[in-house]
């Protein structure tokens, strides 16, 4: 279910006002099983905490709900939690430490962005990588010597962004030539992404956007990932970038409304 759908979990009017998940028990004597599924609870609370803007005060569990009376008589999480020495404060302290780590993270990681450029360079020093924005060269008359002729609106309307540089691991090759694949152009006028020309491209034929002349390489914005079976945006992240926490870069990059992912789906990973 959503998370911003209305369910029955409070029994009470917390099901109008809270999000509530529960737990899987064992036999509440496992320590490591414990701590494994806390550990869980509060990087689930800490994502939810960012996606809503919520903080860890304003955490509950059900018999805490009870005792504000927007809950049925229930003694979860207080008949296990204190098994293993923890309560609903320290689970809050972990959340918060958890969000406060994750903003000086996120501080510490910022850096002032390069002055921007307008219009673009020639440089045979240019690395072409997946996330690059790219432009046609006035000379360019065909994508590669093996296809047909370049659409004026191609080159005079759009920039393009290589979304892949391989095939089956290897360098593709058209007619002798160095190629990267445009998934995705990026109108010059209103500056919306939308789908590419998906066409084979010599690299001879490219210049990279809105940047000068230098002797070091750029790092590319993203990369893209194709949504499988069963993916969360957490364990996209988790998996992709090192923390579950990071799943908010991907939201950011994508422009998601909400967390809402299907399978085919194809989504830019930072870099």
């Amino acid at each position: 279910m959503p998370w911003d759908h209305r369910g029955w979990h409070a029994g009470g009017a917390a099901n109008n006002t809270h999000i509530g998940f529960e737990i899987c028990e064992d036999g509440l004597t496992d320590k490591t099983y414990f701590n494994k599924v806390y550990k869980e609870a509060v990087e689930l609370c800490v994502y939810l905490c960012k996606l809503y803007g919520l903080t860890a005060d304003n955490i509950i569990c059900h018999s805490e709900g009870y005792k504000k009376g927007i809950a049925t008589n229930h003694g979860d999480v207080m008949h296990w939690f204190p098994k293993h020495g923890k309560s609903m404060d320290t689970f809050r302290a972990d959340v918060k430490k958890a969000l406060d780590a994750d903003k000086k993270t996120e501080t510490s990681t910022t850096t002032k962005p390069a002055t921007p450029t307008t219009g673009t360079t020639t440089t045979s020093k240019a690395t072409f990588k997946e996330g690059t924005k790219v432009a046609f060269k006035e000379s360019a008359k065909k994508y590669n010597p093996s296809s047909s002729t370049i659409p004026e609106w191609v080159k005079d309307d759009y920039y393009h962004i290589v979304t892949q540089t391989k095939s089956n691991g290897k360098a593709v090759k058209k007619g002798g030539k160095t190629c990267v694949l445009l998934g995705e152009k990026v109108n010059k006028k209103t500056g919306k992404t939308e789908d590419g020309i998906n066409t084979w491209v010599a690299i001879e034929n490219l210049t990279l956007v809105g940047k000068t002349t230098t002797t070091t390489t750029t790092t590319p914005a993203y990369t893209t990932y194709t949504v499988k079976e069963n993916d969360t945006l957490w364990d996209i992240a988790k998996a992709k970038l090192g923390s579950g926490l990071r799943y908010t870069e991907i939201v950011k990059l994508n422009n998601l409304k909400n967390d809402t992912i299907y399978e085919g789906q194809k989504l830019k990973i930072p870099n």
